[in-house]
């Protein structure tokens, strides 16, 4: 079931997944180590389908029920599966099988698999916890991770190495250290296509976990177009982005780590009114900015903020990794909370309400 089952000429190979079934999936749950926790990390819709990356593997569910989870490595090699991307210009859904290193892609009918691209430098620890992201729009897909990024060439059938800003750098004084200076660099932290150029967010603070204030170096935005140049921040904060979305070809928004929300094209950024928290934000197959309001619900933003769903939980004020996805009008929202003694739990639209799919 995990063999790989043919080959192509550009190199690829197809290899298929093993279909587990609901007794199946609440076993796998159970099995995992004493130390780890089920939880969902992304949600894509592709094909009248909507799948859910997991640490058992990929979740695929058809209008209200889980109708199989998708396993590629067996139950003793473990299946960490990151993603899943949707591929517009390719009409294709991505995934990172995390415990075989490959990326796998998927036209509706097989898994083709690919090789993960790597930076010159190589991957560091805390590259691969930082984790690897596709975007895509209808003329071009990326994926971006370890500092760097890569164009999808179909014709190859393999990511092409991009440039990124190599000059960029800030002086800090350390005070506390009797006034030493040191340069940093900035390095490429995500990517937002913006029509036809990449905007490059670098950063240049070396531990952006540890900021609790607004006294720190702000990330910027660059794009090349004969020469590099920097979108203008006009937002008035410093930010460090958390998550992008490009929703059309003339904008993206910018969900910063301590939740405000921006909106950049290719002239300038600036900073978006919100009604709530905003724990996740994603694109409408509309091409609108949507998003999720802790304890609100999901709203849609055009000329203002216009609500879709109320929120289906009972009010809470705990931490959560949230994830939002929209296709033609039908709406998924996944929360795994930071607590190991809580479940992950997933909603999907149903009429005018959030309905929880069981799990397990």
């Amino acid at each position: 079931m995990f063999s790989i089952i043919s080959f192509f000429s550009q190199g690829q190979s197809v290899q298929q997944p093993q279909t587990i079934t609901s007794n199946g999936i609440s076993k796998s749950i159970k099995g995992l180590p004493s130390y780890a926790r089920f939880g969902i990390w992304g949600l894509s819709f592709y094909d009248n389908a909507l799948y859910a990356s997991t640490n058992i593997g990929l979740l695929k569910i058809k209008s209200d029920s889980i109708v199989g989870l998708l396993q590629w490595q067996g139950k003793s090699k473990g299946n960490v599966v990151s993603g899943p991307w949707l591929d517009i210009q390719n009409k294709r859904l991505w995934i990172l099988n995390d415990n075989a290193w490959s990326l796998l892609s998927f036209d509706g009918n097989a898994w083709k698999v690919s090789k993960v691209p790597e930076p010159k430098r190589g991957y560091t620890r805390g590259d691969v916890l930082n984790g690897q992201r596709i975007s895509s729009t209808a003329n071009f897909s990326f994926l971006e991770a370890g500092g760097s990024y890569w164009k999808w060439n179909e014709a190859k059938y393999s990511w092409e190495a991009q440039d990124v800003p190599t000059d960029l750098k800030i002086t800090v004084t350390y005070t506390s250290l009797k006034n030493v200076t040191s340069e940093i660099k900035g390095t490429l932290v995500r990517i937002i296509p913006i029509g036809n150029i990449v905007g490059c967010v670098m950063r240049f603070e070396l531990l952006p976990f540890l900021i609790k204030d607004n006294n720190f170096h702000s990330d910027e935005v660059h794009y090349f177009n004969e020469k590099w140049q920097q979108i203008p921040n006009n937002s008035g904060i410093n930010f460090l982005a958390e998550s992008v979305v490009s929703v059309n070809d003339d904008e993206a928004f910018i969900l910063t780590q301590d939740k405000r929300l921006l909106r950049i094209n290719a002239s300038e950024i600036n900073q978006v009114s919100i009604i709530g928290q905003c724990d996740a934000i994603a694109s409408s197959s509309r091409g609108k900015l949507i998003a999720s309001f802790r304890n609100m619900g999901i709203y849609e933003f055009e000329n203002g903020w216009n609500k879709k769903f109320s929120a289906p939980y009972p009010q809470d004020n705990g931490d959560y990794w949230t994830y939002l996805s929209e296709n033609n009008n039908r709406y998924a929202l996944t929360m795994t909370p930071h607590e190991k003694n809580r479940k992950a739990r997933i909603w999907v639209s149903s009429g005018d309400r959030l309905k929880e799919i069981e799990i397990e």
